[in-house]
């Protein structure tokens, strides 16, 4: 075998091993369950009453109720959307950043006022269904108002504000992908 011979056959080595590594790492994306089924329902004789389903597929699906609150901006019966595989990846990321599969089933503060809201999650072969009465999401909004993140120190509080702010977090992040305000809107 010749020198030529033997550079072909280091480069094609090279060329085989670095694309076989570089196929490795090409999935960057986070997997988005297709079977994946989120859903928010408000409701209560102080609430806007709505529901909003959001598929794996990216179809969202919302049902909005009649109420007596006329400072409150929001479309009654159903309307459909559809949001990205990158917007999906978002309520992925902030479904495990809330820890939501580890909260109790239901959460009550205070006196029951009878508003109440449910969150149900299923992906990849996890289901759980997360109700709440009685927190005040208002106080963890950013100072704009537009979104709430997650606090870092969120493992050194105590675990019933732990789930009121993760549950609000998600609540609001799923809002936002959806752009539910389209169809909600408070004053």
């Amino acid at each position: 075998m010749n020198i030529t011979s033997w550079i072909l056959i280091v480069i094609l080595l090279i060329l085989a091993v670095g694309g076989c590594s570089s196929s490795k790492d090409t999935k960057n994306a986070l997997d988005v369950d297709p079977d994946m089924v989120i859903r928010i329902v408000n409701n209560g004789p102080q609430a806007l009453g709505f529901e909003l389903t959001i598929y794996g597929g990216g179809k969202v699906e919302y049902e909005g109720y009649p109420h007596d609150y006329p400072e409150h901006i929001y479309v009654q019966g159903a309307r459909n959307a559809e949001i990205s595989h990158m917007q999906l990846e978002q309520l992925v990321m902030a479904i495990n950043e809330s820890s939501f599969f580890s909260f109790e089933d239901f959460y009550t503060k205070g006196e029951r006022d009878g508003v109440t809201t449910d969150i149900m999650v299923n992906m990849n072969g996890q289901s759980k269904h997360v109700g709440w009465d009685g927190f005040s999401c208002g106080k963890y909004y950013d100072e704009d108002n537009v979104e709430i993140i997650m606090p870092e120190f969120i493992d050194d509080i105590d675990p019933w504000e732990k789930a009121e702010i993760s549950l609000c977090y998600l609540q609001s992040a799923i809002e936002k992908v959806a752009y539910v305000k389209q169809w909600v809107e408070s004053p």
